[in-house]
């Protein structure tokens, strides 16, 4: 008999797969209930397409605070997404963000206390920036919190632990 987990496993999958977010259906998900990483796939699809409808999936709607390895650096304050947003999409333009893929490892931390839980998950980043293959490993630490609209983060870091040129030139 297929149990309501098992459909949603397997929708999940099928979404994953007919959104080009095959890797973000890894290790992760095995550990993290599918509700709980729709907001970090939300965001994922953000930063791999600028598509901004993304983002009201991904994150609260106050409170947010984001750590990043590009200026300003941290984003905190009423209008915190908005200028991460910003940030984010100049950070892509002008480094000529392309063809980017994501995979996750397994969550080293997840801790839940009532509405909000934490997690850290390794993450590979897959590229070209300025006609250059990149692989950027590194690894978020996330916070979300429930919200009536389902889980969404409220703070986020990311830390670069490696980054490679693969390919020159192409």
């Amino acid at each position: 008999m297929t149990t309501a987990r098992d459909l949603a496993r397997r929708l999940a999958a099928v979404v994953c797969v007919g959104l080009v977010l095959r890797p973000a259906c890894g290790a992760a998900a095995e550990l993290l209930p599918d509700a709980m990483m729709r907001p970090i796939l939300e965001l994922t699809t953000y930063m791999r397409t600028l598509d901004s409808s993304h983002l009201d999936e991904a994150f609260v709607s106050t409170d947010l605070t984001v750590m990043e390895n590009f200026a300003p650096y941290l984003f905190a304050g009423p209008t915190a997404r908005q200028r991460w947003e910003a940030a984010f999409r100049e950070h892509a333009t002008r480094g000529h963000l392309r063809d980017l893929t994501v995979q996750f490892g397994s969550p080293a931390t997840v801790e839940r206390q009532a509405n909000v839980v934490y997690f850290s998950l390794p993450t590979t980043w897959r590229g070209t920036s300025d006609r250059r293959r990149f692989v950027e490993h590194g690894a978020w630490s996330f916070v979300l919190s429930s919200t009536p609209d389902g889980w969404r983060i409220r703070h986020y870091a990311w830390a670069v632990t490696d980054i490679k040129i693969v390919e020159r030139n192409y």
